[in-house]
């Protein structure tokens, strides 16, 4: 199968431009969560699709495509969960690869993602993350963290691969549904 990104959103005109003109990113403006290494970095964000990934971010329409554009980073978990009270865990970098082969050598799915990262937060001071709690509060929350969760499923996990705005990109596809997208995604494996 050939390299599958989807991009998904919920503006109709956004998918009209996206394929008429086949580039994604229309402003050159950084979102307030980007990490640290990226902030001032104006970024798409989209997900590889693959075996070990098979999900997507949100059920929304979007758009699949390929590029041949390099990826600024690519994380085996949207990175959001990567943060925790709005602020970046000690040490997020290493979970951000610069690209999907690096990324899947690493992690080929979501299960070998969430043990890493479990043993991971397991080493990471409580108070290092929630910084305004106070200790016990901080433990408890961190005691509490959906990563902690054994019954917590990972296998349905996206992955979130990011490129710089704006991007060109070909052989793009809408898709109106998740059922639509697994479809596409389907006929691509065959």
């Amino acid at each position: 199968m050939k390299q599958l990104f989807v991009q998904t959103t919920q503006n109709s005109r956004d998918l009209k431009r996206i394929m008429k003109k086949g580039i994604l990113g229309k402003d050159n403006k950084a979102v307030g969560n980007n990490p640290p290494l990226f902030e001032r970095t104006p970024l798409n964000f989209c997900s590889y699709v693959c075996e070990g990934y098979p999900g997507v971010y949100g059920d929304r329409k979007g758009v699949v495509f390929e590029t041949n554009e390099p990826s600024a980073y690519v994380c085996p978990i949207d990175s959001i969960g990567l943060m925790r009270s709005g602020k970046w865990l000690p040490g997020y970098e290493r979970f951000l690869f610069d690209d999907v082969k690096t990324m899947l050598e690493k992690y080929p799915n979501g299960e070998e993602f969430r043990k890493d990262f479990v043993k991971y937060f397991n080493t990471l001071d409580p108070t290092k993350i929630y910084l305004e709690l106070d200790q016990q509060t901080a433990i408890n929350h961190w005691e509490g963290d959906y990563c902690q969760r054994f019954d917590a499923d990972w296998s349905q996990t996206y992955n979130e691969v990011t490129f710089r705005k704006p991007m060109k990109i070909q052989n793009c596809r809408i898709f109106r549904s998740r059922e639509e997208l697994e479809k596409m995604i389907e006929k691509r494996r065959v």
